[in-house]
């Protein structure tokens, strides 16, 4: 009797459980669809910052690449004999692409995980405007202002401006770091200023931390750039033209050795070329 008792009474319970469940729903209705809108809203924000997420890792890792091979690739536009025209179009495209991507990538990486991107941006911005100073100028240029490119130093001042950011602002990237050292000197060596450059390059060779094969690069520039400073004893010559009467005594007219000064051999240099082996590093 009892265990029916409680049978009787449970149900009687749920039924009025039951029988209140709308009046319930009604007065709750609002906590119920907001607590709902809420989980629905913070599912929306994750898969939001997870789609937002996987795009910025897409668009700086296309960007990268971009600003990384696009000097190399302006160069390479030379030796495909387009009509200048043509030609230069290409460039003005390839530019662009590689503007975009130093922009983007100077944008989009962010903090202490984005300093080796940002590093490399700047980087890839000195090689562009090293690059632009080398090129050849198209022909048909010097009656075609849409053909010519602007002066050398003008793209040499924005890409050491480019590469002294990288040595003031991320000296802890290394690779970075010594690829705006060999951009520098390669600027210098355009400018036929022979100390800057070798300035440039024993700073990687005294750097311990740079990697060693940069150092050798480096070290194997300074010899070059030592033989370059030196004196160039030229083989002697007579002072007067000889004649059948000399009219002064032997010693007068001994040969002299003449000596050219490095200032001598300097003006007379070719300049460097538009690939030397000190282009910066890509």
């Amino acid at each position: 009797m009892k265990a029916e008792r409680r049978h009787q009474l449970q149900n009687n319970e749920l039924a009025k459980q039951l029988e209140t469940m709308p009046e319930k729903l009604q007065r709750h209705a609002s906590k119920i669809v907001l607590a709902v809108t809420f989980v629905l809203l913070c599912v929306f924000v994750y898969r939001y910052r997870v789609n937002t997420a996987n795009q910025r890792i897409n668009a700086l890792a296309s960007a990268t690449a971009t600003a990384h091979f696009g000097p190399r690739e302006l160069r390479n536009l030379d030796a495909q004999y387009f009509p200048a025209q043509q030609l230069a179009s290409y460039r003005t495209e390839l530019t662009s692409q590689v503007h975009t991507a130093i922009d983007t990538i100077l944008r989009e990486a962010e903090g202490d995980d984005g300093a080796a991107l940002r590093a490399a941006a700047l980087v890839a911005k000195g090689d562009l405007n090293w690059t632009l100073a080398n090129l050849a100028p198209l022909a048909g240029a010097a009656t075609q202002p849409a053909l010519a490119l602007r002066k050398p130093e003008e793209y040499l001042k924005v890409a050491e401006s480019a590469y002294r950011d990288v040595l003031s602002t991320y000296a802890g990237q290394k690779l970075s770091w010594v690829s705006a050292q060999f951009g520098l000197a390669a600027i210098a060596e355009n400018r036929h200023d022979w100390p800057a450059a070798q300035t440039a390059y024993a700073a990687v060779v005294n750097d311990s931390t740079a990697p060693i094969g940069f150092q050798e690069q480096a070290r194997r520039k300074l010899i070059i750039m030592n033989e370059i400073q030196g004196p160039v004893l030229l083989s002697a010559y007579p002072a007067t033209a000889p004649s059948s009467q000399p009219t002064t005594d032997a010693t007068t007219t001994s040969p002299t050795p003449v000596t050219q000064t490095s200032a001598d051999f300097n003006s007379a240099a070719p300049s460097p070329t538009t690939l030397p082996a000190t282009a910066p590093s890509k």
